[in-house]
């Protein structure tokens, strides 16, 4: 159901966050049926952000913050992109910060996995 109700790149405007454990933050955006949102990075409770959905769990979605700052998230955001997991996440942190988009795919094995993400990412453009 939450795929069909919010399917993968989805944006969630206006999620407040309620609680902080660990390295997650639990918020919701006001609506008649506000779906629990989990961003894996520590935020603050009562931060307001925009986000777009990477995942599903059975009773809430996993999302990352809009725009995503590929230069200075933490490893369980950059793991949390789907495709990435812990390896290229290492490699993506070890190889930050980067210049631009072209320079992120570069230190990509392989550059599809994040590719459809790039309008969420926070980088300039080849040539800016």
């Amino acid at each position: 159901m939450l795929r069909k109700v919010a399917p993968f790149g989805t944006v969630i405007r206006g999620v407040i966050v309620e609680e902080v454990k660990g390295n997650i933050s639990f918020g919701r955006a006001l609506g008649s049926y506000p779906l629990l949102v989990g961003i894996p990075m520590p935020l603050k409770v009562g931060e307001e952000v925009d986000v777009f959905v990477v995942d599903h769990g059975h009773r809430s979605i996993t999302a990352l913050p809009i725009p995503l700052r590929i230069n200075s998230v933490p490893l369980s955001a950059l793991e949390a992109i789907p495709g990435v997991g812990k390896g290229r996440a290492k490699r993506i942190l070890e190889r930050r910060p980067f210049k631009n988009r072209k320079e992120l795919l570069r230190s990509l094995d392989d550059p599809s996995v994040i590719r459809d993400l790039l309008d969420f990412i926070d980088l300039p453009d080849e040539g800016d």
